[in-house]
């Protein structure tokens, strides 16, 4: 996967200077950096390093992103890109509430034991989940074990499933608060982003009468933010104005 990075790299960065965004967007599209909706931990360095050759090593950034290489790979890739398809917002559900009063980074670091112990996201196999396997992943040190954390991703499983039978599906539901598209903004300082916006409040209001849990406000706009439902790159950050 390195020598396909790099020589994906190679034939698209001479064009970066001229449209950065179409540049970088191809670079992403093509080369196989993006596995199940998000970039795999032993990935980081190498696309780091490729995206600082597109983009160059002291690219404009939304400043909360130049904390960690996890993080930078994180928002140039994935923040603020569209994504309905229900696993990738069920995941996105589960990694914001497993971040609340922790750094994002930490959350990050732990994505794919995530993906791993919570069987690739698949909503039906772990509402199935018995108590016995609950208790065994509570012990798993590939995510953060926080019991109350932890039983929420079976319990919010379950209430997908619930939400599904009366509203549709999870994608359509969480869209349906910004009418389907995605809402752009115009931040040009990062204390300008909000930390929740009434859009948000609606949302968690919503989820939590279907019996979602670490569904507040704060973590609902933070998903908006991750699955592009609002873009809320500043305004002199690389990305600001790309897909």
């Amino acid at each position: 996967m390195t020598i396909q990075l790099l020589a994906q790299m190679m034939t698209v960065a001479p064009n970066a200077t001229t449209a950065p965004c179409d540049a970088f967007d191809s670079f992403i599209r093509t080369s196989g950096a993006v596995q199940n909706g998000h970039i795999e931990a032993n990935r980081i360095d190498i696309l780091g390093f490729a995206v600082g050759k597109l983009v160059g090593s002291h690219a404009m950034r939304c400043i909360w992103a130049d904390l960690s290489d996890a993080e930078r790979v994180y928002h140039d890739t994935e923040w603020g890109v569209v994504t309905r398809e229900e696993r990738r917002l069920f995941e996105l559900l589960v990694l914001r509430g497993a971040q609340a009063g922790l750094a994002w980074r930490t959350v990050l670091a732990k994505r794919d034991g995530y993906r791993e112990v919570f069987l690739d996201y698949d909503i039906a196999a772990i509402a199935a989940l018995g108590d016995d396997d609950m208790s065994r992943i509570g012990r798993d040190r590939r995510i953060i074990r926080h019991r109350l954390k932890v039983a929420s991703v079976r319990h919010n499983a379950r209430a997908v499933l619930r939400l599904a039978q009366s509203e549709g599906p999870l994608g359509e539901f969480l869209w349906s608060f910004v009418n389907g598209e995605p809402v752009r903004n115009a931040w040009k300082r990062h204390d300008d982003v909000p930390l929740r916006t009434s859009c948000s409040d609606r949302m968690s209001d919503a989820l939590r009468k279907y019996g979602f849990q670490y569904a507040g406000t704060a973590i609902c706009y933070a998903l908006m933010q991750s699955a592009g439902m609002v873009h809320d790159h500043e305004t002199g950050c690389f990305r600001y104005g790309c897909s």
